[in-house]
């Protein structure tokens, strides 16, 4: 991708969401999602209002190469929208015991807590670069 297209890419995304992307970084969700059976990669990112993740459509590997043997649709995209109104707190959770840290990956982890309805959830998600920066914005977004 260019500059250019990367660029183009991010005034689209940010016209869509109505606010300009202030931080943004590539990674997986790990837990926190409905029906997620393995980690989901994309693309996440904050605006003024909003922390969002997103996936993009791409096509199953095996369904590639077979080529037209078996037709079988692209995955469909994903987007999460949660309001940082929403947001209790943002953490990179770093491994504690000796073992921990030995046998952990060491991409590290974020939690967001947020409040759905009377409840609380929370995402599980490591992104490849930026994770200070991701919640040093967030926490200080969500607290004024």
């Amino acid at each position: 991708m260019s500059d250019e297209e990367r660029d183009q890419f991010f005034k689209d995304l940010a016209q869509e969401a109505g606010e300009p992307v202030e931080v943004y970084a590539l990674g997986e969700i790990r837990e926190g999602l409905e029906n997620l059976r393995e980690p989901l990669v994309g693309l996440f990112y904050t605006t003024e209002h909003w922390f969002f993740f997103q996936t993009f459509p791409r096509k199953n590997w095996f369904t590639s190469v077979m080529g037209s043997f078996r037709k079988k649709k692209e995955e469909k995209p994903l987007q999460v929208k949660i309001p940082l109104s929403a947001v209790r707190s943002a953490q990179v959770v770093k491994p504690k015991s000796f073992w921990q840290k030995i046998f952990t990956s060491p991409i590290p982890v974020i939690t967001v807590e947020y409040s759905e309805g009377t409840s609380v959830s929370s995402l599980k998600f490591s992104i490849l670069a930026k994770e200070k920066e991701l919640v040093d914005w967030i926490n200080t977004a969500i607290t004024g």
